[in-house]
């Protein structure tokens, strides 16, 4: 703790090294509470934060946590209340789509946040990813660990095996369970169990959204992929049996080269705002995963050893609450306001119309989450991006 400490705060102070001044973006978590609270230590005098909230979904907003993070020390909070028709806003200015499909709808918060601070002259900004991928954060990567350690004898591949091929037909035609079922079926096959929080679409639903150009499922270049850093962790750790550290490998590989640094990186440049991370400094990576699994996450314990460092510096009120990402309402406003914007740009997109996507079952993923019976948000902000992408940039 005592080392994490240390080089986090070495991170930081790295991070300042700065012609214009430096802001923070303070949601009220672990990581950037951490990130401000080591800004005096590392010599900081004084810091503008920003944090943002919703007037009409409260259950969304940090306020209260990022003004306890804030008090008592040398940060000026200043708080961006945002409502549904801010993000109306944001989703239909043309300027705004990326040359890239973004996969996570969080780049709406992010890019109000970041149109802020440029408008009041910060040039840079700290923020706090990596920690949860370092410092294993997630359920869903000791939901990971757990299937790893599940399906490692032959007798439960074997039945996972099994299991695959008897509920088959039903995920054939089923809109629900993928994962489970995708889980199986790599499980049975002996292919990596954890393929990271990052999986869109499952292969197994794929053939429901493929239009006729896309054909067969043919090859799955993913499988490749997390095969690779299997193989990598096993040739390249210092003790290859370490399960934790191998999914913390996975995870760190996948969601930050592929969602969060592509995310952060499109959006903060968009304003002319140069984002920096401390907890991917170098030295604090390599610290991360020479410490053992086992001491890690002690008792299981979701980023314990992070979680300790911050009860020394942090009020318990922090450290102790419920985890909350960084996010938007997109899942609620879906069924309200943002519902008829995303449809209309289903309806009339050309990645249908040339081919690629199944339009019909598109909109009745949608037509599903907007009745309230399943919530379908994150694969429909999915279908809505790479939409809008197409359709402004496809030839």
């Amino acid at each position: 703790i005592d080392a994490i400490e240390e080089k986090l705060t070495l991170a930081v102070k790295r991070r300042l090294v700065s012609d214009v001044p430096v802001c923070l973006f303070l949601s009220g978590g672990i990581d950037s509470s951490l990130i401000g609270e080591r800004l005096s230590a590392a010599g900081a005098a004084g810091t503008v934060a920003y944090t943002i909230g919703y007037d009409d979904m409260p259950e969304y907003s940090e306020f209260e946590y990022a003004r306890l993070a804030a008090k008592d020390r040398p940060i000026e909070l200043r708080e961006l209340h945002v409502k549904s028709t801010d993000a109306l806003a944001a989703l239909q200015d043309d300027s705004l789509d990326p040359d890239d499909p973004i996969s996570d709808w969080v780049w709406v918060p992010l890019h109000l946040l970041s149109k802020q601070a440029a408008a009041d002259g910060f040039k840079v900004v700290l923020l706090g990813e990596g920690s949860d991928e370092l410092f294993f954060g997630y359920d869903v990567m000791l939901n990971g660990l757990r299937h790893i350690e599940h399906f490692k004898s032959p007798l439960m591949r074997g039945l996972a095996r099994a299991a695959a091929v008897a509920t088959k037909p039903v995920y054939n035609i089923s809109r629900k369970g993928h994962r489970r079922y995708d889980l199986w079926r790599r499980a049975g096959a002996g292919a990596p169990p954890y393929w990271g929080s990052s999986i869109g679409f499952p292969r197994s639903q794929r053939h429901q959204i493929a239009g006729p150009k896309l054909g067969g499922p043919g090859e799955d270049p993913a499988e490749y992929f997390i095969r690779s850093l299997y193989e990598r962790f096993g040739t390249e750790a210092v003790d290859s049996t370490d399960r934790v550290n191998l999914v913390c490998f996975v995870e760190f590989l996948t969601k930050m080269n592929e969602v969060l640094l592509q995310r952060v990186d499109r959006v903060t440049m968009k304003h002319s705002l140069e984002a920096r991370a401390p907890f991917l400094d170098h030295e604090l990576v390599e610290l991360a995963f020479a410490i053992p699994g086992r001491d890690k996450i002690p008792g299981r314990r979701l980023k314990e050893l992070l979680k300790e460092l911050a009860r020394k510096r942090l009020p318990a009120q922090i450290v102790d609450r419920p985890k909350m990402g960084f996010s938007f309402p997109f899942k609620e406003w879906l069924r309200g306001p943002l519902g008829p914007v995303v449809e209309a740009t289903l309806m009339n997109s050309r990645i249908f119309s040339d081919g690629w996507l199944n339009k019909e079952f598109c909109l009745s993923m949608l037509a599903e989450h907007r009745r309230g019976r399943v919530d379908h948000a994150p694969r429909v902000w999915q279908l809505y991006s790479l939409a809008r992408w197409y359709d402004r940039w496809a030839a």
